[in-house]
């Protein structure tokens, strides 16, 4: 029964051998010759289930003179199961936005897990590269904390290149990436051997660093992945590490330097991310200015303005709409031509953006004013979309249900509140409160003080998103003092350089979402 092939009588089978505890007769039903595998798999979920020393103890001297690598496999991501118990819930854990990592809630160490370690660490030590390679990918699915084992997966790494993939998957779900992992990392990053999916990886966990010769390797490589279609949308995953990367605005340099080269796919890649870090409203206020500066500098020269032109059109970006509209007249043939296409795709009516120009601005009105008109004036979606990323609303919240969740969900916004609710949303963030999305206020036993939105909630951290779009992880036993805020981490005056029908625009788009994910 343990075979079968209705999932649910197997997982029945299987949850039934749990709790009767047979140990010995599994063991030994485990230890025979004739056992297939698919019985063996069974066998091995029930034991993976007890957290006793004898089965732990039992796994790993199997695992000693196990012979066969499949079977062997087997045996190792038991004993990875083994290593953590779940501990006890203590009701003050589950929050909003709890840890849904798993394979349990509040990983702790037991009686067995000194010695399930070692054994694993040893085994990682001698393995051959594919079963290291293995042993990697389990240690992080199971959040075992690398410690050892990942030292020992490095030094190997630096002299067995079939190890790379293995460091770049374990690593692509860490939160902390060693200073000795970036060279092994920027090497599986840009190897022209390198799967597709351990490059994705490899992207991804370099984006976690603020080494300039990581994101430089970033730049080259990223062109790559998203040429190819990695498994588990690896290729999307590791675009998104870059666009939302917590660090991006300690880097902003290297895109700058890359961008001015204007030489290639890095470039254009550069220059996007150059034009993201110029029109957003949160985050460090220095790598915005440098980053304007740079586009300053560049628009002057025409093979950076048409690279400049190519990668807003690409990302989207209309934040500056007034000097492409310029451009139409460029001299430079290409320049002009570039120009339209654009205009075309960011969908600027340049006589109507020439006039809005001049129109008065939202900041420079009352409020009920700008709500009064707001009501009466008609917007264009396409337009609000671009304004949506312009004004920063992407740093803080998503709009699709497949993207990683940052602050309040807009996708169905527009079902929930009407216009005028959504427009007071805007320009007054802190009147309404979107629950689990209050400003939190974090006291630190060194003194630190952390404000922003809770992310993640975990039994033993907390990750808290910043009002610059940056994510913290704060040890839940290095807080003194957490309290709620009654006021939304949404700054004020985000729409102040709108007009107001460039606010309808955004409202419009709002309100299109529900229909457009349909």
């Amino acid at each position: 029964v343990l075979a079968a092939p209705d999932p649910v009588v197997a997982h029945a089978a299987v949850q039934s051998v749990v709790a009767r505890q047979p140990v010995k007769e599994t063991f030994a039903a485990l230890d025979a010759a004739k056992t297939p595998a698919s019985v063996r798999r069974g066998l091995l979920r029930a034991l993976q289930s007890w957290h006793r020393s004898d089965v732990g103890d039992g796994l790993v001297q199997r695992l000693g003179r196990e012979s066969d690598a499949a079977r062997r496999q087997g045996l190792l991501t038991a004993l990875c199961r083994l290593h953590h118990v779940d501990g006890p819930w203590k009701g003050d854990s589950w929050g909003t936005r709890p840890d849904t990592r798993g394979p349990y809630y509040q990983p702790e160490a037991w009686e067995g897990t000194a010695r399930i370690a070692a054994a694993l660490t040893a085994r990682l030590g001698k393995a051959e590269a594919g079963a290291a390679a293995h042993l990697g990918r389990e240690f992080a699915r199971h959040r075992i904390p690398a410690g050892d084992a990942l030292d020992t997966l490095l030094a190997r790494a630096a002299s067995e290149a079939s190890l790379l993939p293995a460091v770049a998957g374990q690593l692509a779900e860490a939160e902390e990436i060693p200073a000795k992992a970036v060279p092994l990392l920027v090497r599986a990053a840009e190897a022209a051997e390198t799967p597709d999916a351990a490059r994705a990886q490899a992207v991804i966990a370099l984006t976690k660093t603020v080494d300039p010769g990581a994101w430089r390797a970033v730049l080259r490589a990223l062109p790559k992945v998203q040429s190819t279609k990695s498994e588990n949308n690896l290729a999307e995953k590791a675009a998104n590490a870059f666009r939302n990367a917590p660090k991006l605005d300690q880097v902003h340099g290297v895109f700058e330097t890359v961008a001015a080269e204007a030489e290639g796919p890095a470039s254009a890649l550069a220059e996007a991310a150059v034009l993201r870090l110029a029109s957003r409203k949160v985050g460090a206020p220095e790598a915005r200015a440098a980053a304007n500066a740079s586009l300053d500098a560049g628009w002057s020269q025409p093979k950076r303005r048409l690279q400049i032109l190519k990668a807003a059109a690409q990302i989207g970006d209309a934040s500056r709409a007034a000097a492409f509209v310029t451009a139409l007249d460029d001299p430079d043939p290409a320049i002009s031509k570039t120009a339209r296409e654009t205009i075309g795709r960011l969908k600027i009516d340049p006589d109507r953006f020439r006039a809005e120009a001049k129109a008065a601005k939202v900041g420079d009105l009352p409020v009920e004013e700008v709500l009064a008109q707001v009501l009466k004036t008609s917007g264009a979606a396409t337009r609000g979309g671009q304004l949506f990323g312009q004004i920063g609303c992407n740093g803080c919240h998503t709009v699709k249900a497949d993207e990683p969740l940052k602050g309040p969900y807009l996708g169905t916004i527009a079902t929930v509140y009407k216009r005028r609710e959504l427009a007071e949303a805007i320009l007054l963030p802190s009147k309404t409160l979107a629950q689990g999305f209050v400003a939190n206020h974090f006291e630190l036993k060194d003194g630190t003080e952390v404000d922003g939105g809770v992310v993640r909630e975990a039994a033993d951290a907390v990750t808290v998103r910043t009002i610059a779009a940056v994510e913290q992880t704060l040890p839940v036993s290095q807080i003194t003092r957490r309290e709620k805020q009654q006021r939304s981490l949404m700054p004020e005056g985000l729409a102040a350089g709108l007009t107001v029908r460039e606010l309808a625009s955004v409202l419009e788009y709002l309100d299109r979402l529900p229909t457009a994910s349909k």
